[in-house]
């Protein structure tokens, strides 16, 4: 190849200018010239060399010369374009720490700085030497222990409690047991039993005469508000047969001896009110009402509907020009309104409810019902009702229950609608409402206007037993009211001429009966539990047996003169107010050891002021009676949402001065809790009083209407 030959040719030249190079002492180089030939060399002081071209083919390797002398250091080149900067290295160690320096010169004194905060506590100490001498514990029942420091004791003192009999006992450190004074029980004509530890028995007393027994065939009750004021012309109807309450507030009716009669009351500015009852023969049958009252009508255009509020979130919405008078036509213009629902969780409500609450299902079937709320809506114009026209539907919109059940209460999402058949005094289902929780109001679609409720059917199982009066004469034409308290249901019925009663409650479930003769005077209601047998509805005398309750007792109807010549002068008998010292024993029911027991109170204003006979008087809202099984301790335990309760424990009597414990947390919460020691056949009576406590104000009690609670009875202590 040709760049072969060249290159060879380049390195013999390199050798020879080397050769040329170090034969000449500092002579001036030489040089080469190109001449057709090839290259002349001309160094100094010599003759030109000709180096001629080779010819073109390969050549044999000649032998290798020596090495030349190496060559000057070429000049530096110029620098290379900058290259690609270097990743970050990595983080050095760090250096070793330095050694101290010598300490610097004590400088000049700081001001004083704040105080250090307390310093931990130390350890404790070691124990003291033993001291001498005893210490004295107080027991609960009277006695004392005492210890010395030698580990010995001994009891001293007597304990004070009750015998079998009623007697007051006492028994000292010494085993002894001595019976000290009398007993004392009431008889019902009045007299009284003195019983004494020898064995002595005496009668102190003067017999009272029976009240006398009226035995007319008739129909009669009082009507007043929910707060027990006489209420005088109202209107009182049993079919065609009507009359109005007198000044008293007494009404009377001469209906004969009738079954299932329906009787309707209307009064201005209250709701219609419908309760059956049957009218009895030999006794006058007693069918009190209390009337709640309505809301005042609202104007409304009845071209253009729309809608409209009222109290506790109830609405309704109406359809433009779908009202009609009583002769079916359409109502143009302005028109009146009036919207009130029902609140079934207050009590005073519930239990006296404008209707009954029994229906007829889907299935035509009579049925219990619970009840999720309540509405009762009127339409008028210049006194005329109207309703709703034909193929029209309005919505309504009814409050739930402002009390739960139990804290844990879940409302169902949809309930079946049920309208009030006014002529039988019965629900009728019709429809259905959905739950607005974020409202709080069950909303349902209806095609006219009464009063309409939002149920579910219950199970039903009934009760029985006797109404007596205080002579324990069987009384016949009386009222016995029942109230659920596991569920929002009521039922009434009427004692037959021998004073039996049947009625309805729910299956397994809890409630408050009470009986009625005598104006509003109702007896201490009486934890009824329903047993587990199912009672279809109505009630047959030859259908299965039903759970006797035994006898209640009620107040007998005082004797009238005839229909035509009322007593004018004749007050309606009010509930006895207790004495000025809060004597409240009088006729209350019994709980056990181990009961719970679900209610309300009522409002009443003249139960205002202190409770705890510590701090001033109080009259309980509601009150029972314990009597101890066996000695030992007990936790009495009260449990409410929204409302503040107090607890008082009396022995021997129901005065303040009688008041062994009381108890009301309404600084930490609503509950109240009280521990109490028992003694086997002592009587002990116990209160319940709902307050609304004001801040920094000790037992400052306010009644609230329709306050729940739950109270508990358990042995022990309640921790």
């Amino acid at each position: 190849m040709i760049w072969v030959r060249h290159l060879f040719s380049l390195l013999y030249i390199a050798l020879f200018l080397a050769a040329c190079s170090a034969a000449v002492d500092d002579g001036e180089p030489c040089r080469i010239n190109d001449v057709p030939e090839g290259a002349e060399i001309v160094c100094p002081g010599g003759d030109p060399v000709l180096i001629r071209h080779g010819e073109t083919g390969s050549g044999q390797t000649g032998s290798r010369g020596p090495m030349g002398a190496m060559g000057a250091m070429g000049a530096d080149g110029q620098p290379g374009p900058m290259g690609l900067q270097g990743e970050d290295g990595l983080d050095g160690q760090p250096g070793a720490v330095g050694e101290r320096g010598p300490a610097g010169e004590r400088g000049p004194n700081g001001e004083q700085g704040p105080a250090g905060d307390p310093g931990e506590q130390g350890p404790q100490g070691p124990q003291g030497a033993a001291g001498e001498g005893c210490t004295v514990v107080q027991n609960g029942d009277g006695t004392a222990t005492i210890r010395c420091t030698d580990g010995s004791s001994a009891v001293i003192g007597c304990q004070l409690d009750a015998g079998p009999d009623g007697t007051p006992q006492i028994q000292c450190a010494d085993g002894e047991r001595y019976a000290v004074g009398c007993s004392v029980s009431q008889n019902d004509d009045g007299t009284a039993n003195i019983r004494c530890p020898d064995g002595t028995e005496a009668i102190v007393g003067d017999p009272v005469e029976p009240e006398p027994i009226e035995a007319r065939t008739v129909l009669r009750g009082l009507i007043a508000t929910q707060d027990g004021q006489s209420l005088s012309g109202a209107l009182v109807r049993v079919g065609d047969v009507e009359t109005r309450s007198d000044d008293t507030g007494i009404y009377e009716l001469d209906t004969g001896v009738r079954d299932g009669t329906v009787i309707r009351v209307d009064m201005d500015g209250f709701l219609p009110s419908l309760q059956t009852a049957a009218v009895v023969d030999g006794s006058p049958t007693m069918v009190h009402f209390k009337l709640l009252p309505a809301n005042e009508p609202v104007p409304f255009n009845a071209t253009d509907g729309g809608r409209f509020e009222s109290t506790r979130g109830s609405a309704v919405q109406l359809p433009a020009g779908g009202v009609v008078n009583e002769d079916g036509q359409v109502v143009d213009g302005p028109a009146e309104i009036s919207i009130t629902p029902i609140d079934p969780s207050v009590e005073v409500e519930m239990a006296h409810l404008p209707a009954s609450m029994t229906g007829l299902g889907a299935n035509q079937e009579e049925t219990l019902l619970e009840s999720f709320g309540m509405i009762n809506v009127e339409l008028s114009r210049n006194g005329e009702k109207l309703q709703l026209g034909p193929g029209q539907t309005a919505t309504i919109e009814i409050p739930v229950p402002s009390i739960p059940l139990s804290d844990d209460e879940v409302l169902p999402e949809q309930v079946p609608l049920w309208h009030l058949d006014e002529e039988t005094n019965r629900w009728v289902e019709q429809g259905v409402a959905r739950l607005d929780a974020g409202r709080s109001v069950y909303v349902g679609e209806v095609s006219h206007f009464s009063t309409w409720n939002a149920d579910i059917p219950s199970t039903s199982t009934c009760i029985e037993g006797v109404i007596v009066d205080r002579n324990n004469r069987p009384l016949g034409g009386a009222r016995a009211i029942s109230r659920g308290l596991s569920y929002r249901g009521s039922s009434r019925t009427t004692s037959r001429p021998d004073g039996r009663f049947t009625m309805a409650i729910r299956l397994g479930g809890e409630s408050a009966l009470s009986v009625e003769h005598r104006g509003l005077v109702r007896s201490q209601p009486r934890l009824v539990r329903g047993g587990l047998m199912q009672t279809r509805l109505p009630i047959r005398p030859d259908g299965r047996p039903c759970l006797d309750i035994g006898s209640l007792t009620a107040r007998r109807a005082l004797v009238r003169g005839g229909v035509d010549a009322p007593a004018q002068d004749q007050q309606p008998e009010q509930p006895e107010q207790p004495d000025d010292n809060g004597n409240w024993c009088d006729d209350l029911p019994r709980l056990n050891v181990g009961d719970i027991f679900q209610g309300q109170v009522d409002s009443n204003d003249s139960n205002t002021g202190t409770f705890c006979a510590l701090n001033g008087l109080g009259v309980p809202s509601d009150r029972f009676r314990i009597v101890a099984p066996q000695n030992g301790m007990v936790c009495f335990m009260s449990r409410s949402a929204d409302i503040d309760l107090a607890l008082s424990i009396r022995q021997d009597g129901c005065e303040r001065e009688d008041e062994v414990v009381c108890n009301d947390d309404f600084r930490t919460s609503f509950n109240s809790m009280a521990e109490f020691n028992l003694r086997q056949g002592q009587t002990y009576y116990l209160g319940v009083l709902a307050v609304r406590a004001m801040p920094g104000t000790a037992y400052h009690a306010a009644l609230r209407s329709g306050a729940a609670y739950q109270l508990e009875i358990q042995p022990g202590p309640c921790f």
